[in-house]
């Protein structure tokens, strides 16, 4: 029998405290609705902003990908030509420090992983 493994079995929830907290670590300015009950559907989970990078990014657990909503929204996003746009799952942890490490825009928009 195969089991997942630890470090993927993680909330959505606690995936983005970890994110927050590296992307803060890092420098990043970052601001997500706490409730999105009243906000167009699909909006990306984090918008994070460093200098001249502007970041869009939905937020998955490592079965779950963005619904329809959530990719137009990234679409539309990168096809302004002016944000980085990403679906970052548990698995995508090491692109991801990667990903914010870097010090400046990189026209490397719509990443997946």
């Amino acid at each position: 029998m195969r089991f997942p493994s630890p470090a993927l079995v993680i909330s959505e929830s606690d995936f983005q405290v970890s994110v927050v907290a590296l992307a803060a670590w890092q420098g990043w300015r970052v601001y997500h609705t706490h409730d999105s009950r009243h906000s167009p559907s699909g909006y990306p989970d984090l918008t994070l902003v460093r200098e001249e990078r502007l970041i869009f990014a939905e937020l998955k657990r490592e079965d779950e990908d963005a619904t329809p909503e959530q990719q137009e929204w990234l679409d539309d996003l990168e096809a302004t030509g002016q944000a980085e746009t990403y679906l970052w799952k548990p698995s995508s942890w090491d692109s991801l420090m990667v990903t914010l490490a870097r010090p400046q825009h990189t026209k490397r928009s719509n990443i997946r992983g």
